[in-house]
């Protein structure tokens, strides 16, 4: 018995299955670069250094308002949830504050104190770069 081949049939037009998957996948690694980091807050005016050094920019601080208003992540807080949340260990990461460069001195002094009662022993308060005019 002699078989025959069967002739394939080309059509001309092209997969585009391949292209739709590269365009899906950055499309959802935009979208997950661009939520990653949580805004400072609009009303926060930190105080600003010429002479440190540059650290990168997280969005993971504690931010603390002219009025006195404790913020992280978007969210109001009192100094005893920020206590509950950042617990002191002895192997603890530093706890990053930024101020506004408006805010009562005591007020700040006041929060650090509580800071380091509750046993941190690594606080770091950041500022932006200003100009070096």
């Amino acid at each position: 018995m002699k078989l025959t081949p069967r002739k394939r049939i080309f059509s001309n037009t092209e997969n585009t299955i391949p292209l739709i998957n590269v365009v899906f996948l950055m499309l959802i690694f935009f979208l997950i670069a661009g939520t990653i980091a949580t805004p400072i807050s609009k009303e926060l005016a930190p105080a600003e250094t010429s002479d440190m050094p540059a650290v990168p920019a997280k969005s993971d601080v504690i931010q603390i308002l002219k009025m006195g208003e404790i913020n992280y992540l978007g969210k109001q807080m009192s100094v005893e949830e920020v206590l509950e949340m950042f617990p002191a260990t002895e192997n603890s990461e530093p706890v990053k504050i930024i101020a506004d460069k408006s805010l009562n001195a005591a007020q700040l002094i006041e929060f650090l104190e509580s800071l380091r009662a509750a046993g941190h022993q690594n606080i770091r308060l950041i500022t932006v770069r200003g100009s070096s005019s």
